[in-house]
């Protein structure tokens, strides 16, 4: 899962056009100004950037571009007109352009607290987090209660590992509620395990992405005996990317003679992964330059059965794409975990780990239950024949070796204490930890010191290829998982390294994946639900090499036999589901949830 802080935020553009349809703006947008007082100039102008600011989050920047400059006609100084024009040129790649309508708004305030934030969030842009997390810190101070600088506050907090206020940070949480509805939800989930909030945070997003207007589905097609169901999937991760690694076997798999399939990829990279993906589809349509609209009437115009997003929320998305009808059933699977937020998107897919009964609530779509764990994975997938030594990774050779290769913002200072006092406890043990920002290297060994250890005792992985990655994995003993976004991709790549991994079974879909791995592993052993009990398995296991074995051994043994790595099984039943999604809708029935 990548950066998900996609967009800044122009203050007071909350949902004015929720419920106003392009139709109701058009004489807006025509009327003559000399004709429009001053309140109607207002309202024009509202209107607009409102519009500009859907554009914005739609990736339509060329129109977008176009409502702005009518808006520059009429009030030129107006500061939400420069906010969107920041945010213009940030989703254009222009951070320096980005900064200057910044500088302008501060220049007649300077008390500003949204430029200050939305500096802040260019900042991150430029990977400068160091810098962002001061533009956030001046920001409250201006506002205590903005609520997207402290939003951004905690997260750079997480980017850096910088945990020296986390009392303060937790104390700021509180704001999260409020409904701010251009931030990614996404930008949350790693902050607090609340299903309930991310419900909030999702439902936000959408009406501020796409409003309440009523949706046109279109109806099933007629199909005869023989016909196939076209399945379209779209995303801009047909490359070497984590959901390509768990998703290529079965797209390979697909019954030809029951599906079609057919690609939509708004992808801005293209390697040998592309090429495979290509060569395996039936119909392969490269879309990056088409508007969301577009892609969903080409998507219509083939027919598409059953349309299903691969992105949700995260770094590139275009979810709207699947919220504007494309087929008769539309579906979220994989990228994101959690919920779209709106009762325009029909499915999403889960299993009784996952989403139980208990928390269906947090959902707005209904569940496609998957028999197994709803996490496809590749069992063709190669790791190097060439194991790196442990010398060869910088690790000691006769250490127990503890492991963290989730990305290290998921890390709070409540998981980061209890391996602290795991590797205190097991004798010469070290914590190899995967980590790409080096200023949260440096914090990282701080408080490793501060904790009383030797800062030789935290060693951090280098980035490498999937097959590398694979094998390194072999060299280490056990592998502590983090808390409100747990292992994903990376608990089935530690299962099928044979690592053995411990993890804390939260309540949100991002706190529970590693829960449902391990559980269709058959490995409950290693699925805990409360901090005392997390430490206390990893503890036991660390210190009795024979337990250890054992679990490795059974891993080993489930690797060959589980339903975990039966990317055939798996292909089957999720062709099942898809095809029962379908015909309750063919048959004039809702949506409703679907056990296996």
């Amino acid at each position: 899962m990548g950066n998900l802080d996609n967009h800044f935020h122009a203050q007071g553009q909350q949902n004015n056009l929720a419920q106003t349809s392009s139709q109701t703006l058009s004489p807006i947008f025509s009327a003559p100004v000399n004709k429009i007082d001053r309140k109607k100039l207002a309202e024009r102008c509202a209107l607009l950037l409102n519009h500009a600011n859907r554009k914005i989050m739609a990736i339509e920047l060329d129109d977008a571009e176009r409502i702005l400059e009518e808006v520059k006609k009429i009030d030129p100084d107006n500061v939400e007109l420069k906010y969107n024009y920041a945010n213009l040129y940030l989703n254009r790649k222009r951070l320096d352009l980005a900064v200057v309508p910044l500088l302008e708004v501060l220049a007649k305030n300077p008390n500003d607290s949204m430029a200050y934030s939305n500096l802040g969030a260019i900042m991150n842009k430029w990977k400068d987090y160091p810098a962002a997390y001061k533009f956030f810190e001046k920001a409250l101070k201006c506002d205590p209660k903005n609520t997207v600088a402290a939003a951004r506050l905690v997260h750079n907090s997480m980017m850096l590992s910088d945990w020296s206020n986390w009392e303060r940070l937790n104390e700021l949480k509180k704001l999260f509620y409020k409904k701010v509805g251009s931030m990614d939800p996404g930008l949350f989930l790693p902050m607090l395990d609340d299903p309930a909030l991310q419900r909030i945070k999702s439902e936000a997003y959408i009406e501020g992405l796409v409003g309440r207007y009523p949706r046109n589905r279109p109806a099933p097609r007629s199909r005869g005996e023989g016909d196939k169901i076209r399945l379209g999937y779209y995303s801009s991760d047909f490359h070497k990317h984590a959901t390509m690694w768990l998703m290529i076997r079965m797209l390979e798999l697909h019954d030809r003679d029951k599906f079609e399939i057919f690609i939509y990829d708004y992808s801005m990279k293209f390697d040998e992964m592309s090429e495979k993906v290509r060569a395996i589809a039936d119909h392969y349509h490269v879309v990056r330059d088409k508007t969301d609209e577009d892609i969903a009437a080409l998507s219509r115009e083939h027919g598409i059965d059953i349309a299903i997003d691969l992105k949700g929320f995260t770094s590139g998305h275009r979810t709207q794409i699947v919220l504007k009808n494309p087929a008769p059933v539309n579906v979220s699977y994989i990228g994101y975990p959690g919920t779209i937020g709106s009762k325009d998107l029909d499915y999403i897919v889960a299993d009784e780990v996952m989403i139980p009964m208990s928390l269906r609530k947090h959902y707005s779509e209904k569940i496609i239950y998957m028999p197994d764990c709803y996490q496809v994975t590749n069992d063709a997938r190669e790791m190097s024949s060439d194991i790196p030594s442990r010398q060869e990774l910088g690790l000691p050779d006769n250490a127990f070796v503890f492991c963290s290769f989730n990305s290290h913002y998921k890390v709070t200072p409540v998981e980061f204490e209890i391996w602290t006092r795991l590797v205190k406890q097991v004798e010469g043990s070290v914590l190899w930890m995967w980590c790409s920002e080096e200023a949260a290297k440096e914090n990282l060994k701080a408080t490793f010191e501060k904790s009383g250890l030797s800062p030789d005792r935290l060693i951090f992985a280098e980035s490498v290829s999937q097959e590398e990655h694979l094998a390194r994995m072999t060299q280490a003993d056990l592998f502590l998982d983090t808390f409100a976004v747990c292992a994903h991709t990376t608990a089935s790549d530690a299962m099928w390294a044979g690592l053995p991994l411990v993890t804390m079974e939260g309540k949100q879909f991002a706190a529970r994946v590693a829960s449902s791995v391990l559980h269709t592993m058959g490995l409950p052993e290693l699925v805990t639900r409360r901090k005392d009990d997390y430490e206390n398995v990893a503890l036991e296991l660390a210190q009795n090499p024979e337990k250890l074995s054992d679990i490795r051994a059974k891993i080993a043994q489930q690797r060959e036999t589980s339903p975990m790595f039966d990317t055939e099984r798996f292909t089957r039943n999720w062709e099942q589901q898809l095809e029962r999604a379908l015909v309750r809708c063919e048959s004039g029935l809702k949506p409703d949830h679907l056990m296996p």
